[in-house]
Order: structure tokens, then C-alpha cells, then sequence
């Protein structure tokens, strides 16, 4: 357990502008134990050309390149081919601080248990530099708020993801394993995996120690199809709250109550998110219902609580 090999995957797709940061984030980490796999998803850019000049001057790299499969499949592909106990994600157009693989080493050395590590987000724009305001920062402060009044972690997460990305994410590759992968969702894959990894494992939240930067652009996913991405998250509550063995609330109490009665007023969405439920349990199956939503053509419209 002194140094154990961790797998950096970096799914890549039409990130041009930002693929080099962040492979050189993921070289110049103070860990030395790792490698990178780093995954062309079918870009239409010169991400591919990139990639293999990358590969070429790094030793540490192992360059796959594949048709357009989404992020959810390109992630899972590089963590079969993965040879590391530990999986460590990096978006390529993110950016790892130098010491978050060796701070997630350091929190497995002191609990061999842990088996999901996250932890604090600094925001940057398309050139690089730090947000301290804006829409993001602001989001992140609610959703920090909500945790710090509640304790409560999976039902914070789905109040407004705190752990913001796939990049925030350091696991196993044993509950990887246990929880099926990262599922079929466009927007959401990341939340589902979080939640199902809070049911399954023992997780801990590093808030207090940045591990990596996140950067917000024009052509950040989350931003696509706002009907498609509410559909996803009340799915994954819908699964998360069906599925539930007391991961989202310790007890049920006169406190509790109130968390969750203002988590559900948050997301205004109830409606949306009975209506999951209900198809989650007439499937039973999380990857068909999941596969289901991934592939229904939704056009933009209100989906709001009382509209």
C-alpha cells in the first residue's frame, strides 16, 4: 500500500483549446505512480492530433482513439483498460492541482476503506483564469450552504452537485466494479455514479483541500438541453430514492424533514421526479431505464413544479 499504481483517464472529445493543460496536469502530478489513458472519442477537431503528439513525447501515455461513443462509454473503456487499484478521471478541459493524486493516496493510506474520494473546486474560464464570481461560483456557495446546514452529503449531491464533475472523482476500481460503471447518461452519468458509489462504499469529502479546477466555457455539455437535463436528474433521484438503504438521510426526524422538504423545493420538480419513479419501478432495471432516457428525443419545454 505504499505506492499504489493509479490510472488517470482522460476522455477527450473536440477540446482543442485545452487538451494539453490538462494531460500536462495529469504528467506534472507530485504522485509518480501512475499512468494515463488517454481516449479520442471521435472528435471533429485536431483533438486526435494532439493526442497522438502528446503520446509520442510521454512514455506514461496510452493513446486509444475511437468513434464518437459518448462520454459515459469512453469513460468505462478506459477504466477496463486501466491497470491501476485506483481510478483518478481528468476532463480534457479540466485541470488537476499538482498534489490531488497524492493527497487521494495519502487519504487511502490513513483508511485502507475509503474507497471514493472528491474534493474542493476552483472554477476557471476558457483563458485559464480563476473565478472568485459569477453564476458558477455562486452555485457552488448554495450548494455548500445546504451541506454545511444538513451533514448530509448524497442529499446535498442531489440538491446541486458539489462535486461538479467526473474530475472530481477518485475510486476504485472495485466499486466500479460493484456499481454496473458509469451508466448510459448524456448529463447525469456522473451523478448517478456518485450516488450509487454513496449506497455502496465508504466516501469521503475532502472539502477543505482543492483538487481540481473546473473550467467553464461556451461549450460545457451542461449547457446543451436544459429539458434533458432535468429529465436526467430527477431520474437519478427517482433511482437514488427507490434504491435508498438510508444513504440520503441517516433518520427521519423533525430535521430531516425539513432537509428534504426544502431539497425537493430546490429542484421544483416533484412532478418530473414522481413520474421517474414510477418508470424506474415498472423496469426495475437502473442500465434499461437509463439507456431508455439516453436515446428519447426530448425538445425543450416546461417541466416545472405547478406550470
Amino acid at each position: 500500500m505504499t505506492s499504489p499504481k493509479v490510472s488517470i483517464v482522460i476522455p477527450a472529445y473536440n477540446h482543442e483549446a485545452y487538451l494539453e493543460c490538462a494531460v500536462s496536469s495529469a504528467i506534472s502530478q507530485t504522485y509518480k505512480s501512475t499512468e494515463i489513458i488517454l481516449l479520442n472519442d471521435g472528435s471533429t477537431d485536431s483533438t486526435g492530433d494532439i493526442s497522438e503528439k502528446l503520446a509520442k513525447m510521454y512514455p506514461t501515455i496510452r493513446y486509444c482513439s475511437h468513434s464518437n461513443i459518448g462520454a459515459h462509454n469512453t469513460i468505462n473503456k478506459g477504466i477496463n483498460l486501466a491497470t491501476g487499484q485506483y481510478i483518478a478521471i481528468l476532463n480534457s478541459d479540466d485541470i488537476f492541482y499538482p498534489d490531488k493524486i497524492e493527497r487521494c493516496v495519502e487519504l487511502v493510506r490513513s483508511n485502507k476503506a475509503l474507497e471514493l474520494i472528491s474534493g474542493n473546486v476552483g472554477f476557471i474560464d476558457s483563458n485559464g483564469v480563476s473565478q472568485t464570481s459569477g453564476i458558477s461560483v455562486e452555485w457552488q456557495k448554495r450548494g455548500y450552504t445546504f451541506y454545511e446546514a444538513t451533514n448530509q452529503l448524497p442529499l446535498s449531491v442531489l440538491n446541486e452537485n458539489i462535486i461538479a464533475t467526473t474530475s472530481n472523482m477518485f475510486f476504485t476500481k472495485e466499486i466500479w466494479q460493484k456499481v454496473g460503471g458509469f451508466q448510459p447518461l448524456r448529463y447525469c452519468h456522473d451523478l448517478d455514479f456518485l450516488m450509487s458509489a454513496y449506497r455502496t462504499g465508504i466516501h469521503y469529502f475532502d472539502k477543505e483541500y482543492s483538487h481540481i479546477k473546473y473550467r467553464v466555457h461556451e461549450a460545457n455539455t451542461i449547457k446543451e438541453n436544459i429539458s434533458k437535463i432535468r429529465i436526467e436528474i430527477a431520474a437519478v433521484i427517482a433511482v437514488s430514492l427507490v434504491l435508498d438503504n438510508t444513504s440520503l438521510l441517516n433518520t427521519i426526524n423533525s430535521d430531516t424533514i425539513n432537509y428534504f422538504t426544502t431539497f425537493l423545493n430546490n429542484k421544483n420538480m416533484s412532478n418530473l421526479i414522481i413520474l421517474m419513479i414510477m418508470e424506474f419501478i415498472r423496469s426495475r432495471d437502473r442500465a434499461a431505464f437509463y439507456d431508455r432516457l439516453y436515446h428519447m428525443e426530448v425538445v425543450n419545454t416546461t417541466i416545472y413544479d405547478g406550470v
